[in-house]
């Protein structure tokens, strides 16, 4: 089920006059420019067991094989930290829920030898993503776990190259950078400059409530913030698209949707988001009927899923390729 992503040069203008352009995207692997400039851009979406490409790997056990409930660690076992950032043992968690499974100030990690949906919340080491670490000398990078950060040592993982392992997991990034629980970003300081800090049109994503201190990360090229739904005129939504030159995500506003999520909803003519409501995008379902399904974000620092669901990254950004950082919620197995 994979959907082209669409976008129009004309949402660049509107969103960052006095700014340099944007290049005119062109047409590859199903991403196409409208013919009428007044039209917003659809959003083609599907999910992934279409038969144009593959969907990344499910990395988590099928219940069949997960370990039995005896083989995890008993509620009084002390589990001390390992080098690794192994888990010592606190409140219990689904590590699923990313950082919405803990209070500020902790990261959900897997239990070693659990079930999937068995984690433990570890406390922050209190340091700082941007600026001055706090951290020893002996283990000076920040690395964003969750609601938590952590001291350790950087990886030589760059600018958007992935940072979870096989257990989704969040990994540490080259120096300079952090992990959004999918891929390498730069951190941002809330409270300053986010053109200055993150580049162009780019958002500050705040996670000071998230942490318990300030701290944020660099997010997408936005006119509008998408998860709020703020920021675009009466009659209007924040919908997002990926720009073909870059593969940076782009949030815009265009026509409101009216379909309720879960319900059935209308490709227009030329395929796309169709007349679902804020944050919901219109897939196709395993029956072949179009219906509206909400995005969230991987992390699940802006738009965390209802309970009993989780962020799965299964949204087409056209060449095979998955888009990073947004998903579908999808319940879970």
């Amino acid at each position: 089920m994979v959907h082209p992503f669409i976008l129009l040069t004309f949402i660049f203008g509107l969103a960052f006059a006095c700014t340099d352009n944007v290049s005119v995207p062109i047409q590859i692997d199903g991403l196409v420019i409208l013919d009428e400039p007044d039209v917003a851009p659809p959003l083609d979406m599907m999910v992934a067991n279409q038969d144009q490409s593959t969907p990344p790997p499910d990395r988590s056990l099928p219940e069949d094989m997960s370990p039995p409930e005896d083989m995890s660690p008993p509620e009084d076992m002390e589990i001390e930290r390992l080098p690794d950032g192994d888990v010592p043992m606190g409140d219990r968690c689904d590590p699923r829920l990313r950082a919405a499974a803990c209070d500020p100030g902790f990261a959900c990690l897997p239990i070693p030898g659990g079930r999937v949906n068995q984690g433990s919340c570890v406390a922050s080491d209190d340091c700082s993503v941007f600026g001055e670490s706090g951290c020893p000398e002996d283990q000076p990078y920040c690395h964003l776990r969750g609601r938590a950060t952590e001291c350790t040592q950087a990886s030589d993982r760059g600018l958007g190259e992935i940072c979870l392992d096989e257990f989704n997991r969040s990994l540490p990034c080259a120096e300079g950078l952090i992990c959004n629980f999918s891929i390498c970003v730069p951190p941002c300081d809330p409270t300053g400059d986010p053109e200055d800090q993150c580049g162009r049109g780019r958002v500050c994503v705040d996670l000071t409530d998230q942490l318990g201190r300030p701290g944020g990360f660099c997010g997408a090229v936005a006119a509008c913030d998408y998860f709020s739904n703020t920021g675009c005129a009466a009659g209007q939504q924040c919908d997002f698209a990926v720009r073909p030159d870059d593969r940076a995500t782009v949030y815009f506003c265009t026509e409101e949707g009216v379909v309720e999520e879960d319900a059935a909803c209308q490709y227009n003519s030329s395929g796309g988001q169709g007349n679902c409501g804020p944050g919901l995008v219109c897939i196709s379902s395993p029956e072949g009927s179009p219906y509206c399904k909400r995005v969230c974000d991987t992390g699940a620092y802006e738009a965390p899923c209802p309970d009993g669901q989780s962020c799965r990254e299964i949204l087409s950004q056209g060449g095979g390729g998955y888009l990073r950082s947004l998903g579908i919620c999808v319940i879970n197995q």
